[in-house]
């Protein structure tokens, strides 16, 4: 589905995929910091005597650290860490940085970036790394996951870009991925650093995500929030009374009122309560790091929350409060024009590659053709039941009962189904078409040149159902006229089961730049006649689940409510209503079982008949 292909996740990897992962391909290649005036190394932060130091440079998201024997630290060294005596972390951090471009080269024409990235590693020198050999691994683990992740993220790009290609669209921007990391605080007691990622897919406008890291200097252990601090509660309170607009000018007399500080409470709780609170330590205190949305609206930029030690010396853990506090120095950037890895190739050649099935088939139906029906849309105002159907289903025929739900910010669909031997349901989101046990499904999504419509056949692909024309869904009002170019309307989904034909339809932009949107289609195969057609907002995931009366599908957005939605299968009305936490992506039945993957969040429900 094409506007959940890349969701806020990927951004925050897609950097070290786009680069990491074309170095691994090119060979044993190892990062070379880039080396500023008079010799010194751009983008290294020397620590000594206790001195933190800030570094902005490019970075991408972090793996997970592991421990790593004792070797190469003294017996004092290991005593002093055991008594609690501060042991100087001497030496270098070094960040160093990679860069990488997707770029399309059209027949007369100049090679045209589709997309590019910056990543970066974080590693030791060689004598810190001796002193401190648990952090030096668990640097050097979180470099080689990102690599894995990045394998993935490029593999995931490679695809978005096929798919617009194979739909007859030729790219006309450029999709980023720039991560700047800034080491906070580097000493014998922890290193703290914040990633902050820039990025551009299409979409509305640009996006910033903050990811931060905080490592034991010692055990190389990553550490969370109870870690830190010693009372949560307290904690939600001193974060709620620093909150900071940073981007807003303080003569322009901006204030929250009520309502916002209840509503940012409410989310900065839910945050430090489920431990995804980005947060960094410096020599002074700790500040806390809020994307665009995060806690209020895109317009306000970000929003920090800062306090110090010395303000609050009974809400933190004295074993990670410095001992003294010098001023960081400032660090230096990188090179504005680093090396760059290349790969060239042209149009022709990535639809060449492309297995057949998923090259785009501009063959559509005339109208004329046995089976081919065009699909009537009525008053976008209101859901639609056709005359002649009625239902009387009030209430699913079961109950739904969480079992469990587990919240992973950097969590991915394919990976986690893989590693839990699960298969993810069969979908649009690489191709354009897809198969299940009973019929193949083949999409065209083609709004530039105003034709929508889905192909059913057989499972073999052999017998041909008929050709659905759904062009009259091309072109709903727009409450937003300058997002006209965000909200092309796209079939997302389709089942079929016992004469009919489901489709899921949407755009990928706000429900407030146009409402009209995530809604399925009930068709009669036979003659493409419309039976029912559902509310709005209520089907964005890449799937939903046809059962013997009801629909479960599903709708979130950032900054719109996130929901499970229990449908009748005769009408489209809604049976009942389930709060997510995230947006839903994947809906998949296990026995008794239903697992929700959402944007963040992997849900388990039970279900049972009544």
């Amino acid at each position: 589905m094409r506007k959940n292909n890349i969701s806020k996740k990927m951004t925050a990897i897609l950097t070290a995929v786009l680069l990491l992962g074309s170095l691994t391909a090119c060979g044993d290649k190892q990062p070379v910091p880039q080396t500023g005036d008079g010799g010194s190394e751009a983008g290294t932060v020397v620590i000594d005597d206790m001195q933190g130091a800030e570094q902005s440079g490019e970075a991408a998201g972090a793996g997970q650290g592991s421990e790593a024997s004792d070797a190469g630290q003294t017996d004092a060294q290991q005593e002093d860490a055991q008594a609690g005596t501060i042991t100087e972390l001497t030496g270098k951090v070094t960040l160093f940085s990679y860069e990488t471009e997707e770029t399309l080269t059209y027949e007369g024409g100049a090679p045209f970036p589709y997309a590019y990235a910056v990543t970066p590693g974080l590693e030791l020198d060689e004598a810190s790394a001796a002193q401190y050999p648990k952090l030096a691994a668990a640097l050097k683990s979180m470099n080689e996951d990102n690599q894995t992740l990045s394998r993935y993220a490029l593999a995931n790009m490679t695809g978005v870009m096929s798919e617009d290609l194979s739909y007859g669209m030729e790219p006309f921007y450029s999709c980023y991925e720039e991560a700047h990391a800034n080491v906070t605080r580097a000493d014998a007691q922890v290193l703290s650093f914040l990633v902050t990622t820039d990025s551009f897919y299409n979409g509305a406008h640009p996006n910033i995500y903050y990811n931060s890291r905080i490592y034991d200097s010692q055990t190389g252990e990553i550490l969370g929030i109870g870690d830190i601090f010693k009372n949560r509660d307290a904690l939600i309170d001193v974060i709620v009374e620093h909150l900071d607009p940073i981007a807003v000018d303080p003569e322009e007399g901006f204030a929250f009122d009520e309502s916002d500080i209840q509503s940012m409470r409410a989310t900065i709780t839910d945050e430090v309560e489920q431990e995804y609170l980005h947060f960094t330590m410096g020599e002074e205190g700790v500040t806390c790091h809020f994307d665009p949305y995060e806690l209020m609206y895109y317009a306000l930029g970000p929003i920090e929350s800062a306090f110090s030690y010395a303000e609050y010396p009974e809400l933190f853990n004295e074993k990670y409060v410095p001992d003294h506090s010098p001023e960081l120095p400032a660090g230096e950037r990188f090179p504005e024009d680093p090396e760059t890895e290349k790969t060239l190739f042209t149009v022709d050649e990535l639809l060449s590659s492309l297995p057949e099935e998923e090259q785009w088939n501009d063959t559509e139906g005339d109208g004329d053709d046995a089976g081919y029906h065009v699909v009537e849309c009525p008053d976008w105002d209101v859901t639609y039941l056709a005359d002649g159907i009625f239902d009387t289903l009030t209430e699913p025929p079961f109950t739904i009962r969480e079992v469990s739900h587990t919240y992973d910010e950097y969590y991915m669909p394919e990976p986690w189904a893989k590693e839990h031997g699960i298969e993810l349901p069969a979908g649009f989101v690489y191709g354009s078409s897809y198969s299940d046990d009973m019929y193949t499904y083949w999409v065209s999504n083609n709004a530039a040149n105003g034709y929508m419509s889905i192909e059913l056949y057989d499972a073999s692909g052999s017998i041909t159902y008929g050709t659905f024309d759904l062009s009259a869904y091309l072109n709903p009002p727009v409450v937003a006229p300058e997002d006209v170019a965000y909200t092309e309307m796209a079939i997302d989904y389709a089942a079929a089961r016992d004469g009919v034909l489901y489709v899921e339809i949407g755009h990928r932009t706000y429900a407030a730049s146009q409402p009209c949107t995530a809604f399925i289609l009930a068709i009669r195969i036979e003659d493409g006649a419309l039976l029912w057609k559902s509310d709005y907002q209520v089907a964005g995931a890449q799937n939903f689940l046809i059962g013997e009366d009801t629909i479960i599908c599903g709708y979130g957005f950032t900054r719109e409510p996130d929901y499970l939605y229990v449908l009748s299968r005769h009408s489209g009305a809604k049976l009942q209503t389930i709060k997510l936490h995230s947006a839903p992506e994947y809906f998949i039945p296990e026995d008794d079982s239903l697992i929700v993957l959402t944007y963040d969040t992997i849900y388990e429900y039970n279900i049972s008949m009544n």
